[in-house]
């Protein structure tokens, strides 16, 4: 190296550890410049095909896995895929008006220092009002919208890391109709199938009441709570607030904390085989009083019928003609099997008398 440098005039000291070399005035400020240029040049003299080939030999670390991105992205997935929902994409920080809108200008927000427009200076709090703006607009080509939208969401009354502004991570969910029945029962049990698929099971039946929402329902929203601590919610928007933004009263509203789904742990999946014998639909109606809810009503039937309830799901409430004041249908399909044979009407017939014989328990009446 230092015999091909030299015929090329340049300047070569040899040190304790390699060469310092020092390139002729007529090359200096061309092509040399770094130490890689006198690799180069070495190469170049020697010719690359004296030069024996050896395989790289390198050291892989994969790298961290982040469980919390990871529950987003398979979150995100099964929505889309599965739930057919279309992800949407938003700014972190949010305009005024849409602020307006869900009526939260009151609260407080990072403010950013040097906005791209004065009427866009705040951090958003949460995803939620983001993905109502994007729902308005595609309204205006869908007769339905199904949105959800993966993002964080900045409290600079709470303290983070390093006295940063505390930071939430969320994936939101909207579902409006301009025509139809309300979607809230759709959302609420596709959220419900999400979090099985994801392998966090939650109860979805508790009252919520956000402190910081605005646009959520003040008495039609319920918690997702797993093992007693709530990492979300599903509602009807709040009329106000659609109207404000310009959205139909048939909006549903969902939100996942991430964090606090992810705090609680993952439940391990587990198997169960497919059923051999047929299943037997059995439609339930119970007249019960206004204020009943309808998660201890169906915990009812589910006791009721013990090991052959295989579902129960809502599919009407009814209230009109012919019910006292006060009082309304719920109308279930209670879905029965066994492992072992193929039930008949018998059986049937042994489950309603169950339920007639113990509705009362409830203060519910069997109808039909």
């Amino acid at each position: 190296m230092v015999k091909i440098l030299t015929s090329l005039q340049f300047a070569v000291e040899v040190t304790g550890d390699g060469f310092t070399v020092a390139p002729p005035s007529f090359r200096a400020t061309k092509d040399i410049a770094i130490e890689d240029d006198l690799i180069e040049e070495v190469g170049r003299m020697f010719r690359y095909d004296n030069i024996p080939e050896r395989p790289l030999v390198g050291t892989i670390v994969p790298p961290a896995r982040n469980e919390e991105l990871f529950l987003v992205r398979r979150a995100l997935e099964v929505a889309c895929t599965e739930l057919v929902f279309a992800e949407a994409y938003n700014y972190s920080f949010v305009p005024d008006a849409v602020l307006a809108g869900c009526n939260a200008m009151g609260q407080a927000y990072v403010q950013v220092k040097t906005p791209v427009a004065p009427e866009i200076s705040r951090m958003r709090r949460h995803v939620l009002p983001s993905l109502l703006a994007s729902a308005v607009g595609n309204l205006r080509q869908h007769a339905e919208v199904r949105l959800c939208e993966h993002g964080k969401g900045y409290h600079p009354e709470m303290h983070g890391d390093g006295k940063l502004p505390h930071e939430v991570r969320e994936v939101a969910f909207v579902i409006s109709r301009r025509d139809g029945a309300h979607p809230f029962g759709v959302l609420r049990e596709e959220v419900t199938n999400l979090l099985l698929r994801l392998g966090y099971p939650a109860e979805i039946t508790r009252v919520w009441h956000g402190s910081d929402q605005p646009w959520v329902h003040p008495t039609r929203a319920v918690a997702i709570d797993r093992d007693g601590s709530p990492c979300g919610y599903v509602a009807h928007l709040h009329p106000g607030v659609a109207r404000s933004m310009g959205l139909p009263v048939t909006t549903a509203i969902a939100c996942l904390d991430i964090r606090a789904l992810h705090a609680n742990g993952r439940a391990q999946p587990s198997y169960r085989p497919v059923p051999v014998y047929p299943e037997l639909p059995v439609d339930v109606a119970l007249l019960v009083d206004e204020s009943t809810k309808v998660a201890d009503v169906e915990q009812f039937l589910r006791n009721t019928g013990r090991k052959l309830v295989r579902a129960v799901e809502l599919f009407e409430v009814y209230r009109g003609e012919r019910l006292p004041a006060g009082r309304k249908s719920l109308n279930f399909t209670v879905t029965l099997g066994a492992d072992d044979r193929t039930l008949t009407d018998q059986d049937e017939a042994k489950f309603l008398g169950k339920v007639r014989d113990n509705v009362a328990q409830i203060g519910a009446e069997l109808r039909g």
